[in-house]
């Protein structure tokens, strides 16, 4: 739960920085649309590959492995002033961000009973979606 709340929080604070963009970096309408279209573009990419992936791989490890890319994406984000260095590391961190639901699909797939799965997948997305 704490996990898929912290992909939450890395999701979000993406969003809840895009005014400040706009003003501290004088990045234009356009760029904030191409920041968030790259992101969702990606995303929607990730979450596909995402669910192949945790049958290759461990869904714990590709679970890990995006939630630390995506916040060390993030601090680097923090740091850049270029428009299409945002871009391109929005686009990785929609990447990155897409392995949480499918990983966590399958983490709970193998740890509950049938009957409780869906009990705990409405629990982590409340406590998940929770004023984040």
């Amino acid at each position: 739960t704490l996990g898929y709340f912290y992909f939450c929080c890395l999701r979000k604070s993406f969003t809840i920085a895009l005014p400040k963009l706009r003003q501290d970096l004088n990045f234009s309408i356009i760029d904030i649309g191409y920041l968030s279209s790259s992101f969702s573009i990606a995303y929607g990419i990730s979450k596909f590959l995402g669910g192949i992936l945790t049958d290759i791989l461990s869904a714990r490890f590709l679970f890990i492995t995006g939630l630390c890319f995506g916040s060390v994406i993030l601090f680097i984000i923090s740091n850049l002033t270029n428009v299409y260095l945002f871009i391109f590391f929005c686009f990785l961190n929609g990447l990155f961000q897409g392995f949480g639901a499918p990983s966590l699909s399958k983490l709970i797939i193998s740890s509950f009973k049938k009957n409780s799965r869906g009990t705990v997948w409405s629990i982590i997305n409340c406590v998940s979606k929770e004023k984040v």
